[in-house]
C-alpha cells in the first residue's frame, strides 16, 4: 500500500469518526425516548406484557389465558364497572365492589407511569 493511500485512509477514517462525534457532544444530556416508548420499555422489562385482540373472541381467549396463568378462577375480583362484569361473567369469578380479599382488579382505566413502567390505580 502506498504512503498516500495510508494517509488518505487514515484521514478519511478519522474524519468519519469526528463527524460522528461532532453531531453529539459528550457533555450533552442523554436523549430521552418519547413517553410511550419509555413506558413500553420499562413495562416489558419488568415482566409486563401487551395482549392484542382483533375481536371479542380474542379478548375472551386472552382473558381466559391470563386467568389460567395466574390461577384466578373462582376468586374474588374487584370490579366496579357493570359493562366489564357483563362482558366477563362466564369465567366463574365473584365480582366485588370492595377491595378486601380480591385477587385482582379489573378496570377500564388506569394511568401509566412512563418513568418506571408502572400503573397507577386509585380507589
Amino acid at each position: 500500500m502506498s504512503i498516500f493511500k495510508k494517509l488518505f485512509k487514515k484521514s478519511s477514517d478519522s474524519e468519519s469518526s469526528q463527524n460522528k462525534d461532532a453531531g453529539r457532544s459528550k457533555y450533552m444530556p442523554e436523549e430521552k425516548l418519547p413517553l410511550d416508548e419509555r413506558f413500553i420499555h420499562n413495562f416489558t422489562s419488568q415482566g409486563g406484557r401487551f395482549l392484542y385482540s382483533l375481536d371479542e373472541s380474542e379478548v375472551q381467549a386472552n382473558f381466559e389465558d391470563v386467568l389460567v396463568e395466574h390461577d384466578f378462577f373462582e376468586t374474588n375480583v374487584l370490579c366496579t364497572d357493570l359493562n366489564l362484569r357483563n362482558r366477563f361473567n362466564g369465567f366463574n369469578l365473584r365480582f366485588s365492589d370492595l377491595h378486601e380479599d380480591c385477587s385482582f382488579f379489573l378496570t377500564t382505566c388506569e394511568y401509566i407511569i412512563s418513568d418506571n413502567g408502572g400503573n397507577f390505580i386509585f380507589f
